[in-house]
């Protein structure tokens, strides 16, 4: 079949039109043929798109498509750290996992933010100009005040994956306080009454040695990070008399750093609670460097159940759902945009796993 290609030759942009003159289709199978799914033959598929690639035609134009659906297909995804550190970290890479596998199974491309609680007025102003359909926050307790805002003023959906929490804002929530109370609870019966908790960093993007070590209930309410101050709550409650320190950062050389820091102020601990994962993998670090037996000499506790095939040890921790909560947020978000109203708030329990780094105390 011999093709006119002037319209490709000619400076001009190849038309739906040109497209179904061509292939000798109306125009409606053209637009069928561009689309993953249809009531179209694979062999029509394939030769309208054959047409249509040597004429030059790329597609139906996405701002005419959108401005006909009233939908983008874009959704932003806020993240409260540098992308660098924010994907160094198992819990969001998993969490992300689930999400972009929702979102790519409803049709939405994902567009990466990097955000925090204060946002400055040039990227305020850049924000705004980005045609979202829906925004969603894996903040991990990190607020997010002045782009909940915008998103407000712009009538643009949102989800929150662990806040920020408001009544607008279709959420994903994870029993931080309830998990942490039953840990702690095993940990009480075990024996121990000298606690030290390595707690998540409020101070992003710091870098530095750890935090002073504290009552656990220093300042508690002052911490604006949910996640944060219910897992510190859930501690206190059990053991008024603990002490914590705040590590750096949240990875494990921030843990290492932050337990030889409540070891050296504190040598009668005999358990160390972290609040995540990798903060507890530096605990162990920091035990065996001081020439500390898990569990004999000191217990070391996690949170998350995070896939650490590195670890040699098996971790007693807490796990959370992580990518089941990222798809759940894609599906929450899917809903929104079809519905602003369907504003929906699920909360996920969390689960023991018996480790072997927590024994009776010594």
């Amino acid at each position: 079949m011999s093709i006119d290609r002037s319209s490709r030759l000619n400076g001009s942009r190849a038309t739906i039109t040109q497209v179904a003159d061509r292939a000798h289709v109306s125009v409606s199978t053209v637009s069928l043929a561009f689309r993953e799914s249809g009531p179209i033959s694979a062999r029509m598929r394939s030769h309208v798109l054959q047409v249509a690639s040597e004429v030059g035609y790329t597609g139906p134009n996405p701002i005419a498509h959108s401005l006909k659906s009233g939908s983008m297909g874009i959704v932003g995804v806020a993240i409260a750290e540098q992308i660098a550190h924010a994907f160094d970290n198992p819990t969001t890479i998993e969490t992300m996992n689930g999400l972009s596998l929702a979102l790519e199974e409803a049709g939405h491309s994902m567009l990466l933010l990097q955000a925090s609680a204060k946002v400055d007025a040039r990227t305020l102003r850049r924000l705004s100009t980005v045609p979202l359909d829906a925004l969603i926050f894996i903040s991990r307790g990190e607020p997010f005040t002045e782009l909940v805002e915008l998103a407000r003023k712009h009538g643009i959906a949102m989800v929150g994956v662990e806040g920020p929490y408001a009544d607008d804002i279709s959420s994903v929530e994870i029993a931080d306080e309830e998990g942490m109370g039953q840990l702690a609870d095993i940990v009480q019966a075990h024996g121990h009454r000298n606690v030290g908790v390595l707690m998540r960093t409020t101070r992003l993007g710091y870098c530095g040695p750890p935090g002073d070590v504290v009552p656990i209930d220093t300042d508690i309410d002052l911490i604006a990070n949910p996640t944060i101050q219910g897992r510190l709550r859930a501690v206190a409650q059990r053991f008024p008399q603990a002490v914590r320190v705040e590590a750096a950062a949240r990875d494990s050389n921030a843990g290492e750093a932050a337990a030889r820091a409540l070891l050296t102020s504190n040598p009668d601990i005999s358990v160390i609670m972290a609040q995540n994962d990798l903060l507890a993998e530096g605990a162990l670090r920091a035990a065996q460097a001081s020439g500390l037996r898990v569990p004999e000499d000191l217990s070391i506790t996690g949170f998350d159940g995070l896939h650490l095939p590195w670890l040699a040890r098996s971790l007693t921790t807490m796990s959370q759902p992580l990518e089941e909560r990222g798809r759940c947020a894609g599906r929450l978000a899917n809903q929104i945009i079809e519905d602003p109203h369907a504003v929906q708030h699920i909360r996920f329990e969390t689960s023991f796993v018996a480790g072997d780094t927590l024994g009776d105390a010594r």
